[in-house]
């Protein structure tokens, strides 16, 4: 888990955890670059599992800044480790539209799930943010 603060102060005003997860061969639609990934039935992925923000800074760019931040962390775990796919499950429909507005794309939805993903192409092909 990484946790984000202001200066000096202590008391986290945010924080993201990511890790990584085999996810299910089913989840997939199509022949994309991703499917030529499944081992056994399954692919790796980077998984974002948890981001929150205080309520006090929400609405601030709080959130958009961790996804810069994730999203570097994606791009290098490509380059250095061949990751296919940045996931993660976003908790409503407004978050949705949030995800979809920094590259993610919906699947699995035939599966009746709510999952998003980021293949590695989507990252590598975003401009890169100076000092992140």
């Amino acid at each position: 888990m990484t946790t984000v603060h202001i200066g000096d102060d202590l008391n986290p005003i945010a924080f993201y955890a990511l890790g990584l997860q085999l996810e299910d061969e089913r989840y997939l639609t199509g022949d994309g670059p991703i499917r030529k990934r499944v081992i056994s039935k399954v692919f790796p992925a980077l998984h974002l599992e948890y981001v929150a923000v205080d309520k006090a800074y929400q609405g601030q760019d709080v959130g958009t800044d961790i996804m810069v931040r994730v999203i570097e962390v994606f791009r290098r775990s490509v380059l250095e480790f061949g990751l296919p796919v940045l996931t993660l499950v976003p908790l409503n429909e407004k978050l949705v539209a949030f995800y979809a507005s920094v590259g993610f794309v919906r699947y699995a939805e035939r599966l009746g799930q709510r999952r998003m993903m980021m293949p590695a192409r989507t990252a590598l092909e975003l401009p890169e943010r100076a000092g992140v």
